[in-house]
């Protein structure tokens, strides 16, 4: 029981991670305007949004395959 609420969990951070990293790299100008500006160059956001997209991909590989 306590594994299927685990692969839950980390299936939802997975899928979560992966809707927020498909938004900053659709729309980079609007998620900089949303960060206040911590963030000033689009192709920063970008490959941050692509590193983050591969990583919510393993968490939802992992969870998958392993759990």
């Amino acid at each position: 029981m306590g594994d299927v609420i685990l692969k839950i969990i980390i299936l939802s951070i997975g899928i979560l991670a992966i809707m927020e990293s498909l938004a900053t790299m659709i729309f980079p100008q609007q998620m900089i305007n949303i960060g206040k500006k911590w963030m000033k160059h689009v192709r920063a956001v970008r490959k941050i949004a692509i590193i983050e997209f591969i990583v919510a991909l393993a968490f939802i590989i992992i969870t998958l395959l392993i759990l």
